[in-house]
């Protein structure tokens, strides 16, 4: 899968966020705002805080996905899927999405017909043209906890 120099752009971001939250080196600067005295993203990027008073599913993220397709960017967590726009959150969980067995995201892929695959503890999952297709043992996998995909 080849990756645009703006994907590899937001992967460096995402990947300093994660690794300085787990330092415990934010503080608090307003309700989605953060502070990185170490490192001065000030002039380049804007750097925001999402949280589930925001929409996104549960603090926890589990697996990151930027589309090639359209652009969205998809993120799984134990409570479900989140579709991101830039500017809002539409979760896909088992109380509005019918295929989805389980909410535990676990793996998110997209191959190159523009279709997202997505691990589950319940099964794999295909979303084609909006719509979700759920697979599990029962149409052959060896299991229903996916942990990792590759394409």
């Amino acid at each position: 899968m080849a990756f645009g120099r703006r994907s590899v752009v937001s992967w460096w971001i995402i990947a300093v966020i994660v690794l300085a939250a787990g330092r415990g080196v934010f503080s608090a600067n307003g309700a989605d705002e953060i502070e990185m005295p170490w490192l001065d993203l000030s002039k380049s990027y804007r750097v925001r805080v999402w949280t589930p008073e925001k929409g996104l599913p549960q603090h926890r993220v589990n697996c990151i996905l930027q589309s090639q397709t359209n652009g969205y960017l998809w993120i799984g967590t134990w409570f479900g899927l989140a579709r991101f726009d830039g500017l809002k959150f539409k979760v896909f969980d088992k109380n509005n999405t019918p295929a989805m067995t389980n909410d535990a995201i676990s793996a998110l892929a997209e191959d190159q017909t523009g279709a997202l695959w997505i691990g589950t503890s319940g099964g794999l999952l295909r979303v084609k043209e909006g719509q979700f297709t759920c697979f599990t043992k029962n149409d052959g996998l060896p299991s229903d906890q996916i942990w990792q995909l590759q394409v």
